[in-house]
């Protein structure tokens, strides 16, 4: 992530050729992908292409169209329990249908995959997603890792920094289990990281998000309004559900977000300051299925419209860090 910041610096200072980009380090490949004209594209890729550490590198995408970057430069690193060869054949796969998919699509299936079942088509999106986030920390990040242990599902980290200049990386956590209709995705993410709209652009729609309220005001207020800006300005509004100590600041919360147009679901009471993450999923809607995967779920050893020129690459980095 350190080299991945630094490159970010040297894109943000004054003098540099303009073009968005976004930079991803994951199971030893490098993903590329830049929106700008034709020459500052293929001047952005060739000196990816050029650096030293990459080898081979891989046209995944290329299109004209409209614009998806909103910032500059963000970047982003995603751990997996993959290794690089199992990742180059799924690679190879989305080389061959990148030209049928957005750019969005295909870094979300690059920088978040699904890894309870091998077996299913690679990258392929879980069927329902569900984030949490709270107020008074990180969130319950170690309930998230006893729910993989239950389900022998990798719990995959992320880190993200956004175009500001020696600005500190942010990051969130996910987990799928198992449904009766497919996989499903449980993600955990800060305060900070649910405030900036580029990481939420770069999430699936959810179907619900769940507010940790804690028990101090001040921090639950501003993560309530976070969440109503983020709400507002989704395609697919999700279900918001409150859940923190009855009476304050649940109910300031619950006001909160009613006034800004948001009508939240009230889950259970927390009555001891820890949320049991997995009792109360099928609260808000995810019901796993049995107790584990079961073995088919082991832990996994080019022109269009006018517009934007988008292009998305990748190579391996043989010594990135």
């Amino acid at each position: 992530m350190e080299q991945l910041l630094a490159i970010r610096n040297d894109i943000c200072a004054p003098g540099q050729v303009r073009v968005n980009s976004a930079f991803l380090y994951t199971s030893g490949w490098f993903v590329v992908w830049v929106e700008g004209s034709d020459k500052a594209v293929d001047a952005a890729l060739k000196r990816a292409a050029d650096d030293k550490r990459n080898h081979h590198q891989k046209l995944l995408h290329r299109s004209r169209g409209p614009a998806t970057l909103r910032e500059r430069v963000i970047v982003a690193t995603t751990q997996t329990p993959l290794r690089p060869t199992h990742f180059a054949r799924w690679v190879m796969t989305l080389r061959d249908e990148g030209s049928r998919l957005e750019p969005l699509d295909i870094w979300n299936r690059l920088g978040a995959p699904c890894l309870i079942d091998p077996t299913r088509k690679p990258f392929e999106r879980p069927e329902q997603q569900f984030a949490v986030v709270a107020a008074d920390d990180h969130g319950p990040v170690d309930q998230l890792r006893k729910i993989g242990e239950r389900f022998a599902s990798p719990v995959i980290y992320q880190r993200f920094g956004l175009a500001r200049s020696h600005s500190p990386d942010m990051g969130m956590a996910y987990v799928d289990v198992p449904t009766d209709r497919g996989a499903a995705r449980v993600r955990v993410l800060t305060r900070r990281a649910l405030a900036q709209a580029s990481v939420r652009r770069s999430m699936p729609p959810v179907d619900a998000l769940v507010l940790l309220v804690g028990t101090r005001p001040a921090p639950a207020i501003e993560l309530t309004s976070s969440v109503a800006d983020a709400v507002r300005g989704a395609a697919q509004p999700p279900r918001v559900w409150l859940v923190g100590p009855a009476g304050e600041p649940t109910e300031a919360c619950a006001r909160l977000l009613e006034r800004c147009g948001v009508v939240p679901h009230i889950g259970p009471p927390d009555t001891t300051g820890h949320v049991d993450l997995a009792a109360l999923l099928p609260v808000i809607g995810l019901v796993p299925r049995g107790n584990s995967v079961g073995p088919a779920g082991k832990r996994p050893d080019p022109q269009g419209p006018q517009g934007f020129l988008r292009s998305l690459s990748m190579s391996t980095r043989s010594r990135f860090a």
